[in-house]
């Protein structure tokens, strides 16, 4: 009997151990860093600029989202970054909402530096900038060209392009097929003593650009679409970017070397900014 009860009370201690075993098993399976989810305050630096509202709430543990776009003069807005000190963690979109507030603080660019430091057209006040009409290009490549010209004309700058041979001057389009590396190509002159475009030479590849679209699996329409857009930049007085320049401007310009020519085929809000900044 004792024997009996002996064993009925080892069955009870162990069973007891196990149970506490497993539960102590459970409870480290719990990270203890979890917080619940709460507000937490977005407080927006400008950063010489302006924006409103000042500040944003958004739940911890969820995406940011959308943030409020701020505004500075001869400036455009490339992003938002956490913390005060340009290198910090950039916030997108997708970035997860902290537990705790946070400053966000607006990265801008500088209009000026996205300026060619010549062949500049003349400020006449006229908007009208004539262009050759290149009308013996075959449709496949005369239309995205258009395309390319006609997203110009319809952003906010304060320029129109006019495809007339009569008043483009001197200045030529080619569209041909070269053993050169470029895609397009463009030969400026400027008046003597000045920094104001007097005729160019524009070239589009038809051979790279071919390649481009290929390789990447992109519609070709699209690539000469960039392309044409990105050369009439130049025009504009635009000059070349690459890459993410920090002090000058981001992968979105249409002038980027390292943009997307597939996504990227019509001037950007930067571009735009800084052709305005020129026709002021």
């Amino acid at each position: 009997m004792y024997s009996k009860k002996r064993k009925n009370l080892m069955f009870i201690v162990l069973m007891i151990a196990v149970l506490i075993i497993s539960a102590s098993t459970q409870a480290e399976s719990v990270d203890p860093r979890t917080v619940p989810p709460h507000t937490v305050t977005i407080f927006l630096n400008p950063n010489g600029g302006s924006v409103n509202p000042t500040s944003v709430t958004r739940t911890s543990g969820t995406r940011v989202g959308t943030l409020p776009i701020p505004t500075r003069a001869n400036r455009e807005f490339i992003d938002w970054f956490r913390g005060t000190a340009i290198g910090s963690e950039r916030i997108t979109s997708d970035t997860i909402t902290p537990t705790v507030s946070f400053i966000a603080t607006a990265r801008w660019a500088d209009a000026q530096r996205h300026l060619s430091p010549w062949a500049r057209p003349a400020r006449t006040g006229t908007t009208i900038i004539y262009i050759p009409s290149f009308s013996d290009v075959n449709t496949t490549w005369r239309s995205p060209m258009i395309a390319g010209m006609t997203t110009w004309n319809v952003s906010s700058t304060r320029v129109t392009f006019r495809r007339n041979d009569s008043n483009s001057g001197n200045s030529t389009i080619a569209v041909l097929s070269s053993s050169g590396t470029y895609l397009g190509q463009i030969t400026r002159w400027r008046v003597s003593g000045t920094n104001i475009l007097s005729r160019y030479n524009m070239r589009i590849n038809t051979r790279t650009i071919t390649n481009h679209a290929n390789n990447n699996n992109f519609s070709l329409s699209n690539v000469i679409q960039s392309v044409f857009a990105h050369e009439l930049g130049h025009v504009l007085g635009l000059r070349d970017g690459s890459g993410i320049h920090l002090g000058g401007f981001c992968c979105g310009s249409l002038m980027n070397h390292a943009r997307n020519r597939n996504n990227i085929r019509a001037p950007q809000p930067f571009d735009v900014t800084s052709v305005n900044f020129i026709y002021n």
